[in-house]
């Protein structure tokens, strides 16, 4: 059963909620609504995904499920964002730090990037599959090969979303790396790498996500970003 925000004249926010209609590499969604539904957010740094999503959770319109990660915590960074892994031991080299990770926190799903580890641990997402309610959803903040696996686990039995985040400006990546690494600067030849990185994953993004918010830092484009998410999640649990 397709879902009835396919229909452009139900959707009063079709400048900033972009509904995928064409199947890519990756088919549109096909959501059933005698399923249960998890949804993924995707998007790269300076998308805005962790600020969206951070609203949705404060309107009570999702239920938070904690993903995993070994980066630092940022200055001023909510410590229950994540599950904060531990961090590289003496003599643990990359590969092997990677495979003590998935064991030691049972991740059923990992991604290395930007020499850090993001996963999803089994319990976390089994909570909260097993207390799932009907009109509100489990969300999750992934990148794309975590979204990927969680779909390919989960998506016979959940209606599994996958929402993407992108900023308007493509610039915004630069900006997010830039300010993101202020107390340990970057060389300029790994920026520009990291902003070359992040525009493919965003192409990857747009055709893997079965929506996609364009989040704009003019006034009032936050606040849209938010209205959006939440219009969406109220279509798909069927009160709107």
């Amino acid at each position: 059963m397709t879902d009835p925000i396919l229909d452009p004249s139900e959707n009063p926010f079709k400048e900033t909620l972009i509904v995928r209609t064409e199947d890519t590499e990756y088919p549109c969604l096909e959501y059933d609504p005698t399923k249960k539904t998890l949804i993924v957010l995707i998007g790269g740094s300076g998308s805005g995904k962790d600020t969206i999503m951070d609203a949705i959770l404060e309107q009570g319109n999702a239920i938070h499920v904690q993903t995993a990660t070994s980066r630092n915590i940022r200055k001023g960074e909510d410590p229950n964002k994540y599950l904060w892994m531990r961090k590289q031991r003496e003599g643990e080299d990359f590969e092997e730090y990677k495979k003590n990770l998935l064991r030691e926190y049972d991740l059923v799903e990992q991604d290395p990037h930007d020499g850090s580890v993001y996963g999803l641990p089994r319990l976390n997402i089994e909570k909260a599959l097993a207390n799932i309610e009907d009109t509100r959803f489990p969300i999750l903040r992934m990148e794309i090969k975590g979204a990927k696996r969680v779909q390919e686990i989960f998506g016979e039995d959940y209606n599994v979303v996958v929402i993407g985040i992108k900023p308007e400006d493509e610039k915004e990546f630069e900006t997010a790396i830039r300010t993101r690494q202020q107390d340990d600067p970057l060389p300029e030849e790994e920026i520009r790498t990291r902003v070359i990185e992040a525009s493919q994953k965003q192409k990857l993004n747009d055709s893997f996500a079965h929506f996609t918010i364009v989040n704009s830092r003019k006034p009032g484009g936050l606040e849209r970003s938010v209205n959006s998410l939440a219009y969406l999640l109220r279509t798909l649990a069927g009160t709107n």
